[in-house]
């Protein structure tokens, strides 16, 4: 089986912001088990994200590792030795234990194949550009649980116009390594930077508003049998992340449509947050008013972008 790259991130000089090299997280199969590793690679005219143009630089490098006999490696200090340690530039790949990353499949979950992926689905996979470092790896797993429990438990059971619709998980060796998504063409935050197409500033805020009354007021619970949980009936939720990054934009006809997306930080009212808003990295509660403010500023960015649409507002948001 050919490598699948995963992520991939060009790293820079902090200072002069010169390109260093390419750290590409990816996962290949060999005598039927699936091995998560990364490795780092100078390749400036490969773009990050054509993850398609990264896969030969890792297939070079797994036949480099797997086609020369281990007794005749060259160990570190000898003639022909490895001149980097593995996980360095040009050095050989490092695996990590996909235990500890990926979040466990549970009883209940919505298991989607490979193979039914078609153009209208998108797969999101754990953040993993960071994962060689334990602390960040704990963390980032911890997102991926609290998505995909929120899917499976909640939002799958409470669909809604304007957030996005989840079709079940990836799962491999009884991990969850990704969840099936319908694939949404724009950011909102990329709609904004094209002016010459007018934008319905207030029907937009007024969709993401009625998600976020859905979230706040309508939802009940499933448990692992997929019935409703009597004491988790209009369980209210926060997103706690709105922002112009999680707000997706599609067409219904020649209407704009707004989606919520990222529910990683998406938990109950009251609950700790695990993961820190971009709006304030420091907040510690999942609360009504980290929305609402999130809401605010969004209206605010899309207000300057298109001042002659639209102009009523959020009731009770100052413009």
């Amino acid at each position: 089986m050919a490598a699948v790259v995963l992520a991939a991130m060009q790293g820079v000089d902090p200072e002069t912001k010169a390109y260093l090299h390419t750290t590409i997280i990816f996962y290949h199969e060999k005598d039927g088990v699936e091995h998560h590793g990364f490795l780092r690679r100078s390749c400036a005219d490969v773009p990050s994200w054509n993850l398609d143009a990264l896969r030969p630089v890792v297939d070079v490098a797994i036949a480099q590792s797997h086609n020369k006999p281990q007794a005749d490696r060259s160990q570190p200090g000898e003639l022909d030795g490895p001149q980097v340690s593995p996980g360095e530039l040009n050095g050989p790949q490092v695996y990590f234990n996909p235990v500890e990353v990926f979040p466990a499949f549970r009883p209940g979950f919505t298991e989607f194949k490979p193979a039914n992926i078609t153009p209208e689905l998108y797969i999101k996979r754990p953040q993993l550009l960071f994962s060689m470092d334990p602390v960040e790896r704990e963390k980032r797993k911890s997102y991926a649980e609290s998505e995909v429990l929120l899917f499976e438990t909640v939002l799958q059971h409470n669909e809604h116009d304007n957030i996005v619709k989840y079709h079940g998980c990836i799962v491999v060796d009884g991990r969850v390594t990704g969840l099936v998504l319908e694939k949404l063409p724009e950011m909102l935050l990329m709609r904004c930077l094209d002016t010459t197409r007018p934008l319905n500033v207030d029907d937009i805020i007024a969709q993401v508003q009625s998600a976020l009354d859905h979230l706040h007021t309508k939802l009940h619970v499933r448990d692992k049998d997929g019935d409703k949980d009597a004491a988790m009936v209009h369980v209210p939720f926060c997103h706690n992340d709105i922002n112009m990054q999680n707000i997706m934009i599609t067409k219904n006809g020649d209407r704009e449509v707004a989606k919520l997306v990222d529910f990683d930080s998406c938990v109950r009212e009251g609950l700790p947050l695990g993961k820190g808003m971009m709006l304030n990295r420091s907040a510690a509660e999942s609360c009504l008013r980290n929305d609402e403010r999130g809401l605010q500023l969004v209206e605010e960015e899309l207000r300057k972008a298109f001042p002659a649409v639209g102009g009523a507002g959020i009731p009770g948001h100052s413009q």
